[in-house]
């Protein structure tokens, strides 16, 4: 392991963190917009404006995810890093909103750090490949398509489950943006930033991570932050690292897909326990504190 990859992990989790806590406040001003052309008006512009620098948030997570993996070759690694984002957003409802840690909260947390290191630490950098199969993403791509069709159609016949089919649909959107990004590389013949952007993947990557953030604010408007964030979250770390062995044919090790696993355990036991004022989105604190200044 090299100073790259513990670089690429630390701008990693430093846009999950921010990109969490930005979802939160996007969660807290998403009813703003039912006013429509109103949201220009006071006083509703004043919590469009908040909207607003929440999507700025979760926007800076793009460039932070791109730079990660110009210097490390696995969007598994790099979407792992949503979960240490995830103990960011409650962290910080801890620091602002003064809520108290439960103990499922903490097994949560220990869950999510213990498996992220254990995912990076057994990390091999020699093992990475460079090939890629065109007819496996399609096969993917087509896979989660149905998928995802199936189930927004059963949230929408039965009324239930929009957080879960939006939340999945974001994750997914998200994770795959990773795996495209990746993509432009191999084509790009390396971290080339002017050729890469002359390959078409990357602009569908892009593509992806605006839809990821269309269908979040579906799930918000529909269902509680409770249950949209951590469907979310698992989905995106747990999609680039199958498409890895579809897509590239890499294999992780079998103590790291364990540590996927867990991540994902660790989210799940997080957020059934997490502050209700945090991921639900009652960020009174916040706009308290925006109000006054």
């Amino acid at each position: 392991m090299d100073w790259k990859f513990f670089l690429a992990i630390f701008v990693a989790f430093l846009g999950a963190a921010t990109l969490n806590i930005g979802k939160g406040v996007q969660k807290m001003k998403v009813r703003v917009f039912a006013q429509k052309l109103g949201i220009f008006r006071a006083p509703y512009r004043h919590d469009f404006g908040i909207w607003l620098l929440g999507m700025l948030m979760t926007a800076s997570y793009g460039p932070a995810s791109w730079l990660a993996l110009q210097l490390v070759d696995n969007p598994s690694l790099t979407s792992s890093m949503m979960g240490l984002g995830l103990v960011a957003l409650v962290l910080f409802a801890i620091k602002v909103i003064h809520e108290k840690l439960v103990q499922r909260e903490v097994i949560g947390i220990a869950l999510i750090v213990v498996s992220t290191f254990a995912l990076l630490y057994f990390h091999k950098t020699e093992e990475n490949v460079k090939q890629f199969y065109q007819g496996r993403l399609l096969l993917g791509l087509g896979a989660l398509v149905v998928f995802h069709g199936a189930l927004a159609a059963f949230s929408r016949v039965t009324k239930k489950m929009h957080g879960f089919a939006f939340g999945s649909i974001a994750g997914s959107c998200n994770g795959i943006a990773s795996v495209l990004v990746k993509v432009a590389n191999i084509h790009a013949g390396g971290s080339q930033i002017g050729v890469q952007f002359s390959e078409p993947y990357i602009y569908f990557a892009i593509l992806s991570g605006i839809g990821a953030t269309v269908f979040t604010q579906v799930g918000f408007w529909k269902d509680r932050a409770l249950i949209v964030v951590p469907t979310m979250t698992s989905f995106w770390i747990i999609i680039p690292a199958v498409m890895e062995y579809l897509v590239f044919g890499f294999n992780l090790q079998p103590i790291q897909y364990a540590a996927v696993a867990l991540i994902i355990a660790g989210v799940i036991v997080l957020c059934s326990g997490a502050s209700e004022a945090v991921l639900s989105g009652d960020f009174s604190a916040v706009a308290r504190a925006t109000t006054e200044e």
